[in-house]
Parts: C-alpha cells; sequence; structure tokens
C-alpha cells in the first residue's frame, strides 16, 4: 500500500470517527464539539469520496474500505443534517394570519463569560423590548 492510499484511507477512518463520536452522549467538550461541523465535515467527505472513487484502484481492499467508511460517514451526517435542512417537513404550519397582539418578540444574546461591558446589552434590551430575553454564557 502507498502513500496515496495510506493518506485516503486514514481520511476515511478519521471522517469516520468524528461522524461516529457525538452519537456518546458524553458531556466533555470534546465529544460535544464535533456536534457542529457537521455540514463542513460531509463536504469534506463527498470531496473525499470523489478523489477515493477515482484514485485507488478498481476493485481493490483499499477502495472498498476507504468507500465504506466514507459512505457511513456521510450517511450518518446526512441522518443529523436533514432535519434542519429546507427539504424536511415543517413541524408548525406559517400563520395564515399575522395579528401583532398574538405575536411574542424574542431577544437572544450570547454573552461572552468575562465581558463586564453591561451597558451595551441593556441598551439593546430596552430598545427592542422584547418579550422573552434569553441569555447565553453568563457569568
Amino acid at each position: 500500500m502507498g502513500d496515496k492510499e495510506s493518506l485516503i484511507l486514514f481520511g476515511a477512518a478519521a471522517y469516520l470517527v468524528s461522524s461516529l463520536v457525538p452519537a456518546f452522549k458524553g458531556k466533555a467538550w470534546w465529544v460535544r464539539a464535533w456536534d457542529f461541523p457537521r455540514l463542513q465535515l460531509g463536504a469534506a467527505g463527498a470531496g473525499l469520496l470523489a478523489y477515493a472513487s477515482k484514485s485507488l484502484a478498481q476493485g481493490s481492499k483499499e477502495k472498498r474500505a476507504a468507500i465504506a467508511m466514507i459512505g457511513t460517514s456521510l450517511a450518518l451526517d446526512a441522518y443529523r443534517i436533514l432535519p434542519y435542512s429546507p427539504i424536511a417537513s415543517l413541524d408548525l404550519l406559517p400563520a395564515e394570519k399575522t395579528d401583532p397582539d398574538q405575536q411574542i418578540s424574542l431577544l437572544t444574546c450570547n454573552v461572552y463569560q468575562y465581558n463586564k461591558q453591561r451597558r451595551p446589552l441593556l441598551d439593546l434590551i430596552k430598545r427592542t423590548a422584547p418579550d422573552i430575553v434569553f441569555l447565553l454564557e453568563v457569568d
């Protein structure tokens, strides 16, 4: 097995691991961090699949192993991504008419934990006057 085959198999195995790790329910940051780049890893996996299909010898065990690992990873990523994509069915139907008295406003702010500049956030809340405020990563 040459360098090219080894590199493709390493990439396929790494992609498979990155797709399997989020399936475990661990709460460690290094486990949960793999939940977020699914779309980007899927795009890289699709590129790796195309490269492996073109570069590896037809019918070789390396090609079959790489395609199996990449295909499994792409299927897992698609399973996680598709429910949030525009092609998924809606959970709620759009309102037929909008009545301002029956609407709520929501403000979500990710506040850096060590940020001590409270005034800009308070000004934003006052200016927008939301019904509900969600503050994330506050101290």
